[in-house]
């Protein structure tokens, strides 16, 4: 005998009832955790264990429902990142002016908002930044320098190495693509998608679900939300965060539509201002073409005590397969480490500590 809808209403408040108080448990639990990661200098953002944590979860759902557990889950973990965000967070530095490339809802202008206060300088490339920040006309820039599922921004690795600037914080910004259209559409009235490519590929999946959508590359995923909004056409839409939705005045047609739900960049804070000491720590250097080099500069920074998390080889363009090097260290790098370092180089080059 099916049951009257009242009763099934009465059930499903006395449910959310429960789930309410469990979720504030959790939430409680979350900003403890986030305080221990403050207080022992932790990424708040761990891909493997949020992996781990989805695997275990969805192999004890019901089969019926693993698409909606999986949605509820993601959602459920970008809530706790963010209290735990608010026990980690610096307070706001005050600046006179940060420069981000691109246009208002850009992943880097939410990154320039989240870490300074003032007024932001919009710059048509990555180049203009550095310019910016090495001229003085900004205090502050902001530049990404690696992403969690397509790896290093070669063309920012190579712009700290030419210009006389230096990294003194690194803002880590979660990569939640959404599918956005002007008021009133939905993704069936979608034709056309436009944003960077990179966003595009990241969103392969989706995009080959739904083959009616032609896709148009863009300079970055902000730019493609900006012009959606101009054109007012329901058939056009954009991929970008949620942040440029609610600049444009656009309305949300899908979430989280990227391949892997794990997708997070790590923006670079440059500055004219020496670094003082970090957590961690960025440099570059050449090496003479001999064997047994690499190993020596390797060797000299472990035996210092530096932990290294990061190492990625660029061509010199000056010259012909050489390749310069560029370095991320756990720690404080201590002037002996440097110097031991250094004497193995041709040239070594001390980016930022943060």
């Amino acid at each position: 005998m099916q049951k009257d809808i009242s009763v099934l209403r009465r059930e499903i408040d006395a449910i959310d009832a429960e789930i309410l108080k469990l979720f504030e448990m959790r939430m409680r639990t979350s900003e403890d955790i986030g305080a221990y990661k403050a207080a022992n200098d932790m990424p708040i953002y761990d891909a493997d264990r949020e992996r781990a944590v989805l695997r275990d979860r969805l192999s004890r759902a019901n089969e019926r429902y693993v698409s909606v557990s999986e949605q509820f889950l993601h959602c459920m973990m970008d809530l706790s990142k963010q209290l735990q965000e608010k026990k980690t967070l610096k307070p706001k530095i005050k600046s006179s002016l940060t420069a981000f490339q691109g246009v208002p809802g850009a992943y880097s202008h939410e990154a320039a908002s989240k870490f300074a206060e003032g007024e932001l300088l919009e710059c048509a490339t990555f180049e203009d930044v550095f310019r910016a920040v090495q001229q003085g006309r900004a205090e502050y820039g902001v530049v990404p320098v690696e992403n969690s599922v397509a790896g290093g921004v070669a063309e920012n690795i190579d712009l700290l190495s030419r210009y006389d600037v230096n990294v003194v914080a690194e803002v880590v910004i979660p990569v939640r693509h959404a599918l956005l259209g002007v008021k009133g559409a939905n993704a069936a009235d979608v034709r056309d998608v436009y944003s960077h490519s990179q966003a595009i590929s990241q969103c392969s999946e989706y995009l080959s679900e739904h083959y009616g959508m032609e896709t148009h590359a863009q300079l970055n995923t902000a730019m493609a939300a900006k012009y959606v909004a101009e054109q007012g056409d329901k058939t056009k839409a954009a991929l970008a965060s949620l942040h440029a939705a609610e600049i444009y005045g656009l309305d949300v047609l899908a979430q989280n539509v990227a391949d892997s739900k794990n997708n997070s960049t790590r923006i670079f804070v440059i500055s004219m201002h020496e670094p003082e000491s970090g957590s961690k720590a960025a440099l570059t250097f050449n090496l003479a073409h001999r064997t047994g080099t690499l190993v020596g500069v390797l060797a000299a920074l472990a035996e210092e005590g530096c932990n290294l998390t990061r190492i990625e080889s660029r061509p010199i363009k000056a010259q012909s397969w050489r390749y310069s090097f560029f370095v991320e260290i756990e720690g404080d790098i201590s002037d002996r480490a440097l110097e031991k370092a250094a004497s193995c180089c041709e040239n070594l080059k001390l980016i930022g500590k943060f």
